[in-house]
């Protein structure tokens, strides 16, 4: 692929990829923090201090050298049994710990940036079979790509060669697939090679062999369904309905692997995270989701998960499609809003007083 070509994808990605990892960074997530102020601070602060802690932990097991410990938590979690409160996959969570580590090093500090890499290097050396020494080191590496990318980098990918920021994304996607043999017994293989596949403007064809590969093991892992909506989504989906098709058909894909409930709460999840970060406020108007199977979806995942932050986003969607029975429901005993997923006090209050039978429009 010519790298004029490469840079015009790189550019469409620049915010998906980061946004389905960052889970999650992480909406963000029952959904991973996708879209930069909406998703980072609508959380519940139970949600938030529990990814929080999670992440400190892990920091500071890697800081100390204590690899014996963190191959003892991911391998905890790697069977999707450990779950935040909103139902995140804390393995998630987990490797979000190394990405925001990498991201912490600054543009021109090599010297940092090695004293990472020799501390996953030691790692790996601990544990030559170690599926999460593998994925943390990719994830840092394609944390570390982003911190190099030009600002312009259209125009200076033009001139040829590819500069840091394309071989730090290609280095990590290399490292990946020659370490499948090990790393694919973690289901965040899949996701970050996925991401990464985004960002270098791979095949479609290629891009969902890898996709349905990894939802064939792991068809419930959040992330591996963001990347491959961020994928389909590119950088216009609210102004182009071919995308809006393709988004919903993928939407199918990944629901589909799931039996009755599991799967409407994949579809309503992926959808959530649609309108975080891609249709915002004009999810019902521009997408092609069906409402029904959402409001579904929504309920199975409250019925496992319970938690405020996942209440009030369902809620807050649920007046934005002006669905007037189901914002009643939610919005019943939810308690002090996170104001944060509504973005003002005023919406909060105009989607009760409407959704108890006032005339006011929420919105």
């Amino acid at each position: 692929m010519r790298i004029v070509s490469r840079a015009r994808n790189l550019r469409r990605f620049a915010i998906a990829v980061p946004a389905a990892l960052v889970a999650l960074a992480l909406a963000w997530f029952g959904i991973a923090d996708v879209t930069a102020h909406r998703l980072k601070a609508a959380q519940a602060p139970s949600e938030l201090g529990e990814r929080a802690t999670l992440k400190t932990q892990v920091r500071d097991l890697f800081r100390a050298d204590d690899f014996a410990k963190l191959e003892t938590l991911s391998a905890s979690f790697r069977d999707g049994s450990q779950r935040t409160q909103s139902g995140i996959w804390k393995l998630t969570v987990f490797y979000g710990a190394f990405q925001d580590l990498a991201a912490e090093v600054a543009r021109e500090d090599q010297v940092g940036w090695d004293r990472l890499a020799g501390r996953i290097g030691r790692w790996q050396q601990a544990y030559r079979a170690s599926p999460s020494a593998l994925i943390a080191e990719a994830a840092m590496l394609k944390a570390r790509a982003w911190t190099l990318r030009p600002r312009r980098y259209v125009q200076e990918a033009s001139l040829g060669g590819e500069n840091r920021f394309t071989r730090t994304l290609r280095l990590a996607a290399e490292q990946l697939d020659n370490a499948k043999a090990i790393a694919a017994a973690d289901p965040h293989f899949y996701a970050l090679r996925a991401d990464l596949a985004a960002a270098l403007g791979e095949d479609p064809g290629a891009f969902m062999e890898r996709i349905n590969e990894g939802l064939d093991k792991a068809p419930g892992y959040l992330p591996l369904a963001f990347a491959g909506l961020s994928y389909f989504a590119g950088g216009d989906a609210t102004e182009r309905p071919e995308v809006a098709k393709r988004i919903e058909a993928f939407a199918n894909t990944a629901a589909l692997r799931l039996p009755g409930t599991e799967g409407a709460a994949v579809y309503a999840r992926l959808y959530w995270q649609a309108s975080a970060a891609i249709y915002g406020d004009d999810l019902f108007a521009k997408s092609q989701v069906d409402w029904p199977r959402m409001r579904s979806g929504m309920d199975a995942v409250l019925a496992r998960y319970p938690d405020a932050w996942n209440r009030n986003n369902f809620a807050y969607l649920a007046c934005l499609e002006r669905d007037r029975p189901t914002a009643q429901r939610l919005l019943a005993g939810l308690g002090e809003p996170i104001l944060s997923v509504w973005k003002a006090q005023k919406i909060f209050t105009g989607c009760q007083g409407w959704a108890n039978g006032g005339t006011v429009q929420p919105r």
